[in-house]
């Protein structure tokens, strides 16, 4: 309680949007967060991506996207779990999406993996990347083997993906950033 009073929000009601000199500054609950009934997705709309940031003991994340026309970018699920193996995580992915949301063929959702998950297992050794398919022992194979063929490199460059974030970030002369979030 004796803190200044955006730390305390920060670390005491977990109100991390108060915290000022953070990277995003231009973020804003007000303007970034949605309820999914201000803007719907159906089935198939837009073009979709899971991006997955690794993690066992701490938790796994998984972020699902939408990119929709004018580059608007919506945020529709995510998912945090610890403790699961990387073929766990893969299945909890795959529980947590819609029936009809992923068909491999006709409709498949890229998985963004860190590119440090496609290296080798140390009872591995020689194993490499063949045909796009992740190394035998590997992260990045466990969800592989359970998204065959929908499994790719994330792309890492930090300053980029700064630069990135905060242009979706920005509010456009139209009113509207180009990055939203559903409140779910």
């Amino acid at each position: 309680d004796q803190l200044p009073p955006d730390l305390r929000a920060a670390l005491r009601d977990g109100d991390w949007d108060r915290l000022s000199g953070v990277r995003f500054e231009s973020w804003d609950r007000a303007v970034h967060v949605i309820r999914p009934e201000d803007l719907p997705l159906t089935p198939g709309q837009g073009l979709r991506a899971v991006g997955v940031d690794y993690g066992s003991s701490a938790p796994f994340a998984a972020l699902w996207g939408a990119k929709l026309s004018d580059d608007l970018v919506v945020i529709y699920r995510e998912l945090y779990l610890k403790g699961l193996t990387p073929r766990q995580q893969a299945e909890a992915i795959r529980a947590a999406e819609a029936e009809d949301e992923r068909i491999p063929d006709a409709r498949p959702i890229p998985i963004a993996l860190d590119p440090s998950t496609w290296a080798r297992a140390a009872d591995k050794p020689l194993a490499q990347v063949r045909n796009g398919i992740p190394p035998e022992g590997s992260i990045a194979r466990a969800y592989h083997d359970v998204f065959p063929g929908q499994v790719v490199k994330a792309w890492n460059e930090r300053v980029a993906g700064w630069a990135l974030l905060d242009e979706h970030l920005r509010v456009r002369e139209d009113g509207l950033p180009r990055l939203l979030v559903y409140n779910t």
